[in-house]
């Protein structure tokens, strides 16, 4: 199972694996920055094809989605699923464009979001992969990204570190609103026919 937290959606994925169930690739990326359906954005129909249907799983999150709507997809999409599927093996793609200061990206998550994302992932591995978990760094910008790779770091490696996110308390956004409610709904719309949810 590959689990993407990357800013983008990643077309070299999606045409290795779409129509096969061996691998499912579950994702959440920003939409509606780039064309519609685009390599970097796909609609949460993009559900795979023959034996892959339903294993192409798609997030299409609204800008500005923080925190909150990222474990909101996570608990109601990725989790349920891969409690499903049990993979072998998980392969998480850690990006961090979608961290909150990224000068081009236009998410909001913050070094304690990566942590607990980053903690249920390890929950996945932990649960049915006998703890296999491999981490691929990814891109981002700006100097904040070395604090959502520690909280990842931490995370994964069960050791805490004494550096504190400096954003707690700062952020407003932090809670799941309407547009990211429907982007959610509308992906589970689509893979009901094939995962409990």
């Amino acid at each position: 199972m590959i689990i993407d937290i990357d800013n983008h959606y990643k077309k070299g994925i999606e045409d290795a694996w779409y129509d096969t169930d061996e691998v499912l690739y579950a994702e959440i990326h920003q939409s509606g920055a780039m064309a519609e359906n685009c390599a970097c954005d796909r609609n949460a129909d993009w559900i795979g094809k023959g034996k892959g249907k339903g294993y192409n799983v798609v997030i299409p999150m609204p800008s500005g989605a923080g925190d909150d709507a990222y474990f909101k997809a996570f608990e109601d999409v990725i989790l349920p699923i891969a409690e499903q599927y049990k993979p072998e093996l998980v392969v998480f793609i850690a990006g961090y464009a979608a961290n909150i200061f990224d000068p081009l990206c236009r998410q909001q998550i913050t070094a304690n979001g990566y942590y607990k994302l980053t903690e249920m992932i390890r929950s996945v591995a932990d649960k049915h992969a006998e703890g296999r978990l491999i981490g691929i760094l990814e891109g981002g910008k700006g100097n904040y990204m070395s604090f959502c790779i520690l909280k990842t770091i931490e995370a994964m490696s069960g050791e805490k570190t004494e550096v504190k996110d400096f954003t707690d308390g700062l952020i407003v956004r932090n809670y799941l609103s309407h547009d990211q409610k429907i982007a959610i709904d509308e992906v589970k719309k689509n893979l009901l026919p094939h995962w409990k949810l």
